[in-house]
């Protein structure tokens, strides 16, 4: 029986010397996501984006959030993160690194 295997694509990270107040691109994930790991391993609150534009998840220090896009999939109209996602991650961090863990599917 031939069924879906789960990618990992390389880890993607951003040290706090690349944080600032304004978004900076933190990764161009290739492949359509169907699970996604942010970690915010630095030591104050950072705002990540998905357009470079408005703010779309506050994660705080130490913090970490799992996107499980494909947990409710329907066989008919499987449910997957956009190709070429682009993610930017703003904040003003003093130690650490912002990480991001992209999962597909084939």
């Amino acid at each position: 029986m031939e069924g879906t295997i789960l990618y990992p694509e390389p880890i993607y990270r951003l040290n706090f010397t690349l944080i600032s107040s304004t978004y900076n691109l933190l990764a161009q994930i290739k492949n359509p996501s169907v699970n996604l790991i942010l970690q915010n391993l630095t030591d104050e609150l950072v705002t990540f984006s998905f357009d470079g534009i408005d703010d779309h998840i506050d994660l705080p220090a130490n913090g970490h959030m799992i996107l499980d896009v494909m947990a409710n999939k329907s066989l008919a109209r499987p449910l997957n993160g956009q190709q070429n996602q682009t993610i930017y991650v703003k904040g003003e961090p003093t130690l650490g690194t912002v990480n991001i863990t992209s999962f597909f599917a084939r």
